[in-house]
C-alpha cells in the first residue's frame, strides 16, 4: 500500500485543512488574534466586474 493516501490527503492538503479548521475553533474559544493570524496580512477584494469601481484592500482586523 505504498500509494495509499491518508484521510487528509497529502501533507500540504493536511496543512490547509488544519488552518481552515482552526479558524472557527479559535473564534468559538474567543481567541480572535489566533483566528486573525490564519489569514493573509492583506487581501484584495475585486468585485469591479459586477459593480465597477476600484478593488478594495483590507486586512483581517478590518
Amino acid at each position: 500500500m505504498s500509494d495509499a493516501v491518508s484521510p487528509a490527503g497529502d501533507p500540504e492538503c493536511a496543512k490547509v485543512i488544519a488552518v481552515v479548521s482552526s479558524i472557527p475553533l479559535a473564534v468559538d474559544l474567543g481567541c480572535y488574534e489566533l483566528a486573525e493570524a490564519a489569514f493573509a496580512p492583506e487581501i484584495v477584494i475585486d468585485y469591479t466586474s459586477l459593480w465597477g469601481g476600484e478593488p478594495q484592500r483590507t486586512t483581517p482586523a478590518a
